[in-house]
């Protein structure tokens, strides 16, 4: 049986719009615009600081998974202090350089974003447990 989160996206039958695979090391960091459309990542490897608009920042870790219905502006960095290179997700591709699979997506229902958002919050985030490592 599926989890309550699992059961949401399904129903949202979300579909692969574009997707990047991101690898950073050292001192790092990047701040993306507004995207207001679904999205999420998986942490394949290490380990980086998700800073979500109007929310305080997470440390994800490999295994991590983070969905946001309605993507709002956010901060993907290492640990250490920098000023973030801006990126438009809308006019650019995120600078190549941990290991994430980032991926935009669309819901087969164009409310479908909203509704999740209204329900989930600004992102869902699942975590793995040591068990799962």
């Amino acid at each position: 049986m599926l989890d309550p989160l699992s059961q949401v996206i399904a129903l949202l039958r979300p579909q692969g719009v574009s997707s990047k695979l991101i690898s950073a090391a050292g001192r790092w960091g990047v701040r993306y615009g507004d995207y207001g459309a679904p999205s999420f990542c998986t942490v394949i490897e290490g380990a980086c600081r998700l800073a979500v608009d109007g929310q305080e920042p997470v440390t994800l870790q490999a295994g991590d998974f983070v969905l946001m219905p309605a993507t709002p502006g956010f901060v993907l960095s290492g640990f250490d202090p920098v000023v973030p290179a801006f990126v438009d997700p809308k006019a650019a591709p995120p600078p190549e350089d941990p290991k994430i699979w980032v991926q935009a997506a669309a819901f087969a229902d164009p409310d479908a974003a909203q509704r999740s958002a209204e329900a989930l919050g600004r992102s869902a985030r699942v975590e793995q447990t040591a068990d799962d490592r």
